[in-house]
């Protein structure tokens, strides 16, 4: 008990440049993602997701998209 509140704190893990950067990316991506199906949302109750999906999307592939909307490729 008397470690836990004691002044001896563990040491911070260090966390090197590489996976600060990593992690960055997959944050961007996520965010990415999330405003694509944020946007899709609508689309996707009317349509069965077929208009949500964009050819043009500059940072989503086709693939990802039928991904994050579950669709299957036949589908399109």
């Amino acid at each position: 008990m008397t470690a836990a509140f004691g002044g001896a704190s563990p040491a911070e893990p260090q966390i090197s440049a590489g996976e600060v950067e990593k992690l960055h990316a997959k944050i961007g991506q996520l965010v990415i993602e999330r405003d694509f199906l944020s946007a899709a949302s609508s689309l996707i109750l009317g349509t069965g997701g077929k208009k949500a999906v964009k050819q043009d999307h500059p940072d989503l592939s086709v693939r990802r998209q039928r991904s994050l909307l579950s669709l299957a490729r036949s589908s399109l």
